[in-house]
């Protein structure tokens, strides 16, 4: 099997839940999750609630996949924090705002996986 893929054999509570949800390795949790909506979670110190609202941020999302690695002793996958120049080109929707404000852009956060390099 492919070393970015790991099957999930925990009982841990994350594991457990994306089991339920018939996804039996990383891969498949990966696209488990990619295919919920965006949108922010009710309770973002409790990541089981990702499965509850059923949908989850860059932040909520990624630091599940996280937790998942980490509940099945993958230790080479890191949670990252970027920061990137939001502006109206990359996020068309924000670009009246900025006009309004004379700014180019806005620093914005994005949390990603990172895996070994």
């Amino acid at each position: 099997m492919d070393s970015i893929n790991f099957k999930i054999n925990s009982d841990q509570e994350i594991s457990q839940l994306f089991l339920k949800n018939n996804c039996s390795d990383f891969h498949s949790a990966s696209e488990f999750i990619k295919n919920l909506p965006y949108r922010r979670n009710l309770n973002k110190d409790n990541l089981a609630t990702v499965f509850i609202d059923e949908c989850g941020t860059c932040s909520t999302k990624h630091a599940l996949l996280k937790t998942l690695a980490e509940e099945n002793n993958q230790p080479d996958f890191k949670l990252i924090l970027g920061i990137f120049k939001m502006d109206g080109n990359n996020t068309p929707k924000i670009k009246s705002v900025l006009e309004t404000y004379n700014l180019d852009y806005i620093p914005e956060a994005h949390n990603y996986l990172k895996f070994k390099n």
